[in-house]
């Protein structure tokens, strides 16, 4: 887009030009108003002949009169919006910046209320409107001819209740931009400014502007912060789904079946939120976090079942999702779902690779040697296969995976709890639940570590986290993408 270069002492100058043009096309006006009245004063022919030739003048002068001043109008209004963006950008470049990319797209020029003077056009906004917070004067605003997307910000709870010039116009590009009638999206720190305006932290402000619920735009943010995606670009996501009027469920596509309380549905977003931002982190070619969730996981399903044991509870996690004893109401916790989402993440890559194999066009012997080789390049199948080891106090040790005399070795290096919650199926389960120890376990234990960058400070906890992310990316092909046979390497016999 071509910025605007405006000179705005020549617009001054040329509505001043204007105004004497206009004063001389009254005069005419009067004149021709006094000779029709004198002519209508002759009898006879000379009569019809001045009526003749002056009667519709006046009709028409008057005409042009009025369109000049409205012209002469808009002229002065428009000199005045540009002179708030050059005051703007002295007090705050970045902002004038954006305020004067709005004028040069044209937007607000039609926007500004017609209660500007010739003037300081900051200072009348101050005196008039933004920073009184008067109802009086915002119903002025209404009543001023403004168009829609004014009215509706004066109406809106984004108007701001206290702050600065600056501030009004912050919150202004935050409305025009949830509202969709731009497309840049705004600064954190507008952001910021504007929800500082309103009485509100950052959260709270985004939940007001977009009507998604406070609890699930925090742990968005968190999310977004955890794997290093910033917070501008959670907020960029959220207005996304909020503009395209989808829920959370449809944005990253699971379901939540089952009478789950409002706690355990809070849970249960929190765990998504996370979990997608690890695999959009892992996958820099992701579109974002939804995208690259429902890519593995589109379609899965938190169900809270309706019959078996009350007293006691359990999860467990498979291909078509995550489905809880009816005990389990209002006990999981959002580290619960993100382990869950562990044992899905494995099947659901063994599932698409074996869907993908059973479509190729191969004899039937080379299908069950492809058939053969995935069962080996599945989370569970690395993990069980691999040793996972870190360096501490100068000596190798054994952190995870298989050691060298063979079988699988847990331990509770690397991990930080010994339990709950970043250790949900530990090796303490009991002597009579020996499935602690193996890579299964383990392995969702390490992915909810790494979705959460959850494990322990020290060098056992950075070598679970390194393992899992330098797998991640392709068993995340692994298990969206059309098959890839070099996946297979050594491991198809």
């Amino acid at each position: 887009m071509t910025a605007i270069v405006v000179d705005t002492d020549t617009l001054r100058w040329k509505a001043t030009l204007l105004e004497v043009f206009l004063a001389s096309i009254r005069r005419a006006q009067r004149e021709i108003s006094e000779a029709t009245e004198m002519g209508a004063g002759y009898d006879g022919q000379l009569r019809r002949q001045v009526m003749a030739i002056a009667g519709e003048d006046e009709s028409m002068v008057r005409i042009l009169a009025s369109d000049l001043e409205e012209l002469i109008s808009r002229l002065r209004q428009i000199t005045a919006a540009f002179e708030a963006a050059d005051a703007i950008g002295v007090s705050d470049p970045a902002l004038g910046g954006q305020f004067t990319a709005l004028i040069d797209g044209g937007l607000l020029l039609s926007s500004l209320p017609s209660m500007y003077r010739y003037g300081d056009p900051l200072l009348e906004l101050e005196e008039r409107l933004w920073l009184t917070h008067d109802p009086e004067q915002r119903a002025l605003l209404l009543a001023g001819g403004v168009n829609g997307h004014l009215r509706a910000f004066a109406r809106s709870p984004l108007f701001p209740t206290r702050g600065s010039e600056a501030d009004y116009w912050r919150a202004l590009q935050v409305f025009l931009y949830v509202n969709g009638a731009t497309q840049a999206q705004p600064a954190l720190a507008t952001w910021q400014a504007a929800a500082g305006a309103s009485g509100m932290e950052l959260p709270a402000y985004v939940s007001l502007a977009t009507g998604i619920r406070e609890q699930h735009v925090d742990a968005w943010l968190r999310a977004a912060e955890t794997h290093a995606m910033g917070r501008d670009t959670a907020i960029g996501e959220i207005v996304d789904m909020s503009r395209a009027d989808e829920t959370i469920e449809e944005h990253f596509g699971f379901t939540m079946e089952g009478n789950w309380s409002e706690g355990d549905q809070d849970d249960i977003v929190e765990a998504v939120l996370m979990v997608s931002h690890a695999l959009a982190n892992s996958t820099p070619d992701a579109d974002a976090a939804g995208g690259a969730f429902q890519s593995v996981f589109g379609g899965i399903e938190f169900t809270l079942e309706t019959g078996g044991a009350e007293r006691t509870w359990y999860c467990t996690g498979g291909g078509a999702g995550m489905a809880c004893a009816p005990g389990a109401r209002d006990r999981i916790s959002p580290q619960t779902i993100a382990h869950e989402l562990g044992h899905s993440f494995n099947a659901r890559v063994i599932n698409h690779l074996r869907g993908e194999i059973r479509d190729l066009d191969v004899n039937p012997e080379e299908r069950d040697r492809l058939l053969n080789g995935a069962n080996l390049v599945t989370p569970y199948a690395e993990l069980g296969s691999e040793e996972v080891t870190a360096v501490i106090d100068g000596e190798t040790i054994h952190v995870a995976g298989r050691p060298p005399q063979g079988g699988y070795q847990r331990t509770d290096h690397g991990y930080a709890t010994l339990e709950f919650p970043w250790q949900q199926h530990s090796l303490r389960w009991g002597h009579d639940d020996p499935s602690g120890n193996t890579a299964n376990e383990d392995f969702a234990d390490m992915f909810l570590g790494w979705a959460y960058n959850g494990f322990a400070d020290d060098p056992a906890g950075q070598a679970r986290y390194d393992w899992a992310e330098t797998h991640m990316a392709e068993w995340i092909q692994q298990g969206s993408a059309p098959i890839d046979l070099a996946w297979f390497g050594d491991a198809a016999p």
